[in-house]
């Protein structure tokens, strides 16, 4: 199975913006501090999910 990370990538971006607007449209603050945290820590995680899939197979 080969791994599509723009599909990945694209898909993670989508889940965080549909987050985003179901807290603004229940008047939710957006707890910023734990965006801080979660964006760096899955930008890590899809990079090494990429070069762990690009890695070639002997």
């Amino acid at each position: 199975m080969k791994l599509h990370l723009g599909s990945l990538l694209l898909g993670l971006c989508g889940l965080a913006v549909a987050a985003g607007v179901t807290l603004i449209a229940y008047d939710q603050p957006v707890p910023w501090n734990a965006v801080a945290i979660g964006a760096p820590a899955t930008l890590v995680v899809v990079g090494l999910l990429g070069m762990f899939s690009s890695r070639r197979r002997t």
